[in-house]
């Protein structure tokens, strides 16, 4: 499994404003896309008849093929736990998750929702109220940049101090 480079957001603007037609670039369509050209992974592009979600006993389009596809349930408690390329299921007037983004860092999601040019927007509102679960690749792996934690002028004396307490504690104990 190939270690991919961190996606930055201008990355996923390519997928912006794209126009909607269920079944081929709709929300599904837009995630088979960037998973192929983004992230190297190929997805079964599934056939979405019209209305498939109104009739969740016979056919249910995330649910049914996410193992196949090799995605797993993930359990998120906070929006930090999201990762990169995470698909946030989403039931929006129906019982069954109908829509789905793409989580792409900072809090934000792209997606193609019904009717609409597909978009980047806050993951917040109405696509957190409607949020079924999120389904995880298990070959999708994101070399995530290591965030610089910057230290307030008190906590870096803090720091310092002991540290070198560790250091002098060290030292009397080589001593002895």
């Amino acid at each position: 499994m190939p270690v991919i480079k961190y996606p930055t957001e201008e990355v996923f603007r390519q997928y912006v404003g794209i126009d909607f037609n269920h079944g081929s670039t709709d929300c599904y369509g837009l995630i088979c896309r960037v998973y192929s050209e983004v992230f190297g992974i190929t997805l079964t592009d599934y056939a979405r008849p019209d209305n498939w979600w109104e009739h969740d006993d016979i056919y249910n389009l995330y649910m049914d093929n996410y193992a196949n596809e090799g995605f797993r349930l993930v359990d998120i408690v906070r929006i930090q736990d999201l990762e990169v390329g995470d698909l946030i299921l989403m039931a929006i007037q129906s019982t069954v998750p109908c829509h789905a983004g793409i989580y792409i860092g900072e809090g934000k999601i792209l997606h193609h929702f019904y009717g609409r040019k597909s978009s980047i927007e806050n993951y917040c509102r109405i696509w957190k109220n409607t949020t079924t679960g999120v389904i995880r690749h298990k070959d999708l792996i994101i070399d995530k940049p290591v965030k610089k934690m910057e230290l307030t002028e008190d906590a870096r004396i803090k720091s310092f101090i002991l540290l070198q307490q560790e250091r002098s504690r060290a030292r009397g104990n080589n001593h002895q």
